[in-house]
């Protein structure tokens, strides 16, 4: 729902794995080819297309065969705003009202003009990171994305499904959140 008003595809849990405190240190990031995970709308991290093959974040889950980092523009490849969603600020989909109850968040409500309807009440704000360049992320998903998934399917993550493999090309991060829909 709130992937129409250009936020991206938001994850019902986006929290980190737990088992994977090598990923931790930075979080998400461009490059990173995760899968979703159907059961509770979050995501699982299986590697990063622009890191070489022998990166400690390469361990738990191992590479596909014949793997070759994709090379990013790090120069002019990436838009980063500190300040995307200012504090306090909130963003929803289409036809949404958000009200919030009070300053510190004792109670808030949704109300739509349509059938479904999504916000994300930021009091920290946000920052955005974006990379431009994605026609060579389209490039390598095509060549690539087929051996990713025989790959995984191989190693046993049967949750991995046609369609469910994602590379990312942008992300907001807040160190706070509340969701409603």
């Amino acid at each position: 729902m709130l992937y129409p008003e250009g936020h991206g595809y938001p994850l019902w849990t986006p929290e980190l794995d737990e088992e994977t405190l090598a990923y931790h240190e930075n979080g998400i990031k461009v490059g990173d080819v995760r899968f979703i995970t159907w059961q509770d709308g979050g995501s699982e991290f299986l590697f990063n297309i622009s890191l070489p093959g022998n990166h400690y974040i390469h361990k738990r889950r191992g590479l596909p065969r014949n793997f070759e980092p994709l090379k990013l523009d790090d120069e002019a490849g990436y838009s980063t705003r500190k300040n995307q969603i200012p504090k306090e600020g909130c963003i929803h989909s289409r036809g949404s009202v958000f009200n919030v109850w009070a300053r510190y968040v004792l109670g808030y409500e949704l109300h739509s003009r349509h059938s479904e309807g999504a916000a994300l009440l930021l009091p920290q704000g946000a920052s955005r990171t974006d990379y431009r360049k994605t026609s060579s992320l389209h490039a390598f998903a095509a060549a690539h994305a087929e051996s990713w998934y025989r790959y995984f399917l191989e190693q046993g993550y049967s949750d991995i499904q046609n369609g469910s493999l994602y590379i990312i090309s942008g992300f907001l991060k807040t160190a706070c959140y509340y969701a409603a829909v």
